[in-house]
């Protein structure tokens, strides 16, 4: 059509003058997308198209168009894609190498993320065992953070707790009785009755009852089951302790003791929980650490029906109860062990969420663990590609990746409930793939955050 000063303007979307937009590579994506019987339409015709389109497994037919244009293009995916189409933007020529530092709950949800789209992780760990760190404990408590406002960490969380009671369930590894959790004090009251108020989650996870509401899906996972599947067919490198990293032209170096070479990969995800601020990598990280113990213990007669939360804990565990946690604020990670003091802060707790089960506890029968979380300052867990630090100082602004590095922590006492849906974000970033959560939510939990923050008030230099 004529244009301004008699200038002729063509269609800009044209396979003839974008090709991009209608290459193989896109299309076969969009295939990889999508589900079986996915239809699509489009208005061009072009050759290239309707062979890129049954080359990506697309039945193609032209049907009549529509405004005067003659012909169109309708297509319909005959089978679900295959895994191989996805690629890894950071790959060897040979093989698709990734490094996943941890084998507790995080470190497994990412290698288990990873399988599921064709890519076997090798997993390290500085442990004779999976999950013998915070990991480790015989029952982990998985029940939704819920939040008045709708902020992005809120959206995360409930997405979070949705995404673990799927997995858990689909692992075998889940008992879903059900977390009555009760208000601490007045201010905890008014939040859990605006909650009732204006459910944030569906009357099947969530309802009034009593002076507090019942999480109906919540309840426990066995983390040995869960974590155990979820490294099924990862390489496992058990015993093997990285404490650093070097990044070479073609990806990363995995140095341990002595800087001896470990391994080598093309991308790294350092998921070691308290282990996170060992790395010169994640130096600018504001990672805290907390000290925790877990009790538990036979109880005589009935178990309880449901679990019960009111700052601490109590949950069924076969014939015994599982109760804690503490949460005590440390300067810095070091070795713990179970003690008497902590001991006691939960044997009160346990007093005061239930004195009919702290009647019935069989004190002798009693067991322990301590372990060290790792936290952030904002109680939002850190998930995504690391950022370029000394770009960022350079430029005084975030470089959003450090090319081929990928940070998972953070996660606080919640790394059960967190970690299925952080390691499906870790794994969707590498390939390519459309995120399952917001744009507020992913950058509520993004690792560059810090970084931002500290440009803004010019306490980056």
């Amino acid at each position: 059509a004529p244009g301004m000063d008699g200038m002729v303007a063509h269609n800009g979307f044209t396979p003839a003058r974008n090709h991009e937009m209608w290459d193989e590579p896109l299309l076969a994506r969009i295939a990889a997308l999508s589900a079986p019987g996915a239809r699509l339409a489009t208005y061009s015709v072009a050759g290239g198209v309707r062979r890129a389109l049954t080359a990506a497994g697309f039945t193609v037919e032209k049907k009549p168009g529509f405004s005067g244009k003659r012909e169109r293009l309708e297509a319909r995916l005959a089978a679900p894609a295959a895994s191989s189409s996805m690629t890894l933007p950071y790959h060897h020529a040979d093989c698709r190498a990734v490094a996943v530092i941890g084998a507790g709950i995080a470190g497994a949800a990412v290698a288990a993320a990873l399988r599921r789209r064709g890519v076997i992780a090798t997993v390290y760990d500085a442990g004779p065992t999976a999950a013998h760190g915070a990991s480790g404990n015989p029952v982990a408590l998985v029940a939704p953070r819920l939040d008045r406002t709708d902020t992005g960490v809120a959206r995360l969380f409930r997405a979070a707790h949705i995404e673990a009671l799927a997995v858990y369930r689909a692992l075998g590894a889940f008992d879903g009785m059900g977390v009555l959790e009760r208000p601490r004090d007045r201010a905890g009251a008014i939040a859990l009755a605006d909650l009732i108020a204006d459910p944030p989650l569906p009357a099947t996870h969530f309802r009034a009852a009593g002076n507090g509401v019942l999480h109906i899906e919540a309840g426990t996972v066995r983390p040995r089951a869960a974590i155990d599947a979820m490294l099924d067919g990862a390489t496992m490198r058990l015993g093997a302790w990285v404490r650093g990293l070097e990044r070479t032209r073609d990806g990363w170096l995995l140095r341990g003791e002595d800087g001896v070479v470990v391994g080598e990969a093309t991308a790294v995800v350092i998921a070691g929980g308290a282990g996170l601020g060992q790395f010169t990598q994640t130096r600018w990280a504001p990672l805290g650490y907390a000290r925790g113990q877990l009790e538990w213990g036979v109880v005589r007669g009935p178990a309880p029906v449901h679990g019960l939360e009111c700052g601490a804990y109590v949950a069924p565990f076969g014939d015994a109860i599982v109760f804690g946690a503490t949460f005590d604020h440390l300067a810095e990670p070091v070795v713990v062990t179970p003690d008497a003091p902590s001991r006691a802060r939960n044997l009160a707790a346990l007093n005061h969420l239930s004195p009919d089960l702290f009647e019935r506890l069989d004190q002798t029968s009693l067991q322990a663990r301590a372990a060290i979380r790792a936290t952030m300052p904002d109680r939002a867990p850190m998930v995504g590609a690391a950022p370029d630090v000394d770009a960022a100082i350079q430029r005084q602004s975030v470089k959003p990746v450090h090319d081929g590095l990928f940070l998972l922590g953070g996660l606080g006492s919640r790394g059960f409930t967190l970690a299925p849906l952080l390691g499906e974000r870790i794994a969707a970033e590498m390939v390519n793939e459309p995120q399952a959560l917001d744009a507020g939510a992913l950058e509520a939990a993004h690792p560059a955050r810090f970084l931002a923050r500290a440009l803004r008030r010019g306490k980056l230099a």
